[in-house]
């Protein structure tokens, strides 16, 4: 039996900014694999029980390199349970997520992606900076 893959963004860091999708697949997660930049307080969602794997990237100093994490998703959902991957922002824009999921669904392990709110967009909007403004330039003196 084949478990699944989820990639998920947890956001900027503020817990406020997880979506309930992200907090719906903690949940009902068997592993947890993330990063060093979520929010900690996302981990008080994973269920009693689940197997919580650490896999933090510093610079110049890497806990577990890319290919070993593939490795241990495919692995973990290959032998049946629902595995998510947690990445801070979102998976996509600065995080690996798309590697991940491609290399999950070639293995031929189904890949769920939850995208996750990014620092490029909240980080500007909490100082009432629009990242985009329509018309500004036409007013622009």
């Amino acid at each position: 039996m084949v478990g699944k893959v989820i990639i998920a963004g947890g956001g900027p860091g503020d817990e406020g900014l997880l979506t309930l999708r992200c907090i719906e697949a903690l949940r009902n997660a068997d592993v947890v694999i993330y990063d060093r930049l979520i929010p900690r307080s996302a981990l008080n969602y994973v269920r009693q029980g689940a197997q919580l794997i650490y896999v933090g990237k510093e610079p110049g100093r890497h806990t577990m390199e890319e290919d070993e994490i593939i490795r241990v998703m495919m692995s973990e959902a290959g032998s049946g349970k629902i595995v998510v991957r947690l990445h801070g922002g979102d998976a996509f824009l600065f995080g690996r997520g798309f590697e991940e999921c491609i290399a999950v669904l070639n293995a031929g392990i189904p890949c769920e992606v939850i995208p996750g709110v990014t620092s490029a967009i909240a980080a500007p909007e909490a100082y009432l900076i629009p990242p985009v403004l329509r018309g500004a330039l036409a007013r622009w003196p």
